[in-house]
């Protein structure tokens, strides 16, 4: 109809003889009825969205949105999706041809994300092509939904790094009873603030005055995981993306470990968490990784993680390193990390061969193109 519509246009604007006009008033009066009754025909209906908030890299999943009718006419030619980011590959559900009085229907959008990230969804589009199919109607609903893709990593199969155990300031107050007992030293009276549960019923029995236990503090495994999210002049992100990737890799290699977890990273702000031994569970460093940013070399967050790691040293046995850069400023901070007593072992992921041969012994080079082939062992 277009195209007639087009030839009907430009035999009317050359001579009147053929009368090709009266064709061009007619399918213009079809395509302006159709764009008025569609619009006329759009009913208000109520929709629900579900949609995963946690998924996986190039996990293909669905959006679906549960439409009722609680009207008295139908609603015919109908269908609701989503309006996706490019980095979404998306497939639009199908047309309904009718939603009768009552009735309910499920639209259901297909979607494959083709890269990490947080993604916000904010515009539902319902549209109709009522009744001609020659004009698409289209209302914008503001119903936000959002969902995370993690990264794409290879599970590890070994991982080498030193640890040792630290004694804990914060005692058992860091993490929980798991793999862990505390050893009794002695028993004492009691005093105000101590738990009940650490009374020894039998002392108090003998001694006839309260009586509780005392405990030893707890010395356990806690690693340090950096990730370096500094992309250097010159370069694209596919080092940081790699960089993210191995990350991810190693928590998942370590949340099957009896390990607890801090892991520092700097985006556009300063994450830190500490996860592990019951504390957090694997989902919560993935989600922190789905989120970082890539940040300019001349940013001063680097130097706001580096401080912050330095704080919580006193109790970190090992710390595993992953930069995407190499100069002054972090070989510095490896040196500090060993006079502060902690094991490290450290990874560079890039392609630029000039700072590698510039690394320590304790800092491995790694490309990202054998990070995304898959590493086994690390």
């Amino acid at each position: 109809m277009f195209w007639i519509l087009i030839l009907s246009t430009s035999v009317s604007l050359f001579t009147f003889h053929l009368k090709a006009y009266v064709l061009w008033s007619g399918l213009i009066a079809v395509c302006v009825s159709s764009a008025l009754c569609a619009r006329l025909a759009r009913k208000r209906l109520d929709f629900t969205v579900t949609v995963p908030d946690r998924v996986q890299h190039d996990q293909i999943f669905h959006l679906d949105v549960e439409v009722h009718n609680g009207g008295k006419r139908p609603a015919r030619d109908l269908r609701f999706r989503y309006k996706v980011p490019q980095r979404i590959d998306s497939t639009d559900p199908d047309f309904l041809l009718e939603l009768k009085p009552g009735a309910s229907h499920r639209f259901r959008q297909r979607l494959a994300p083709k890269r990490r990230g947080a993604y916000y969804l904010k515009e539902l589009f319902q549209e109709s092509c009522y009744p001609y199919g020659l004009w698409m109607d289209a209302k914008v609903h503001k119903a936000e939904s959002a969902f995370l893709v993690y990264p794409k990593y290879h599970h590890l199969r070994e991982l080498d790094i030193p640890v040792g155990r630290k004694y804990q300031p914060g005692g058992l107050a860091l993490t929980s009873f798991l793999g862990d007992s505390t050893e009794f030293l002695s028993t004492r009276e009691f005093r105000p603030g101590d738990p009940l549960r650490h009374i020894h019923w039998r002392s108090w029995a003998r001694l006839g005055k309260p009586i509780v236990k005392e405990y030893g503090e707890e010395y356990f495994c806690r690693l340090a995981l950096i990730v370096d999210t500094v992309v250097p002049e010159g370069e694209d992100d596919q080092c940081l993306e790699q960089s993210i990737s191995l990350a991810a890799a190693i928590t998942d290699y370590l949340s099957r470990e009896e390990y607890v977890i801090d892991i520092f990273a700097a985006g556009p702000k300063l994450y830190y968490m500490q996860a592990g031994r019951s504390l957090a569970y694997l989902q919560n460093i993935m989600d922190i990784l789905a989120c970082l940013e890539p940040t300019p070399a001349d940013d001063e967050s680097f130097q706001v993680m580096e401080t912050a790691l330095l704080e919580e040293l006193e109790g970190i046995s090992t710390t595993i390193l992953l930069f995407t850069d190499w100069d002054e400023r972090r070989a510095r901070m490896m040196d500090e990390l060993q006079r502060g007593g902690t094991a490290t072992r450290g990874f560079f992921i890039s392609n630029n061969e000039e700072k590698a041969h510039r690394l320590p012994e304790n800092v491995r080079w790694l490309q990202p193109e054998l990070i995304e082939a898959g590493i086994d062992v690390l």
